[in-house]
């Protein structure tokens, strides 16, 4: 991954984040089609991340601690991921305010999950890179 990629990717996962709490912060707005198109753009960002990471895992640029620790936060973002789908899920059948309030809080769950994974990654591939 090119350090142009890794700020992209930084970049793409910071305006997610923020679009994310916009959405989930408005009653007005909170519109499962755009969580949903976020939620599906931010997961190809963190596909790509973790691609990169395993590239340069495979290449001996990447230690095994640092692959493990990538691997367990991406278990944890997949946790937060299904958590925010099937919340958002239930909302979308049954539009309520205790549906959206979980909705909310597994959004936010999810956000955080995808920042810490995201930062890490992009850590990781750096200091791979020499960077």
């Amino acid at each position: 991954m090119t350090k142009r990629r890794a700020i992209v990717n930084l970049c793409t996962t910071i305006l997610i984040f923020f679009f994310l709490i916009l959405t989930i912060s408005s009653c007005a707005t909170f519109s499962s089609k755009d969580v949903y198109r976020t939620l599906s753009v931010s997961t190809e960002s963190y596909d790509a991340a973790m691609r990169s990471l395993g590239d340069l895992y495979k290449k001996d640029m990447v230690d095994e601690e640092t692959k493990d620790k990538a691997v367990e936060l991406g278990r944890y973002y997949q946790a937060a991921l299904k958590s925010a789908v099937e919340a958002m899920n239930a909302y979308s059948r049954v539009e309520t305010d205790t549906n959206r309030d979980k909705a909310t809080a597994a959004l936010i769950e999810y956000s955080k999950a995808l920042g810490k994974v995201m930062e890490y990654i992009t850590a990781a591939i750096q200091k791979a890179q020499g960077k």
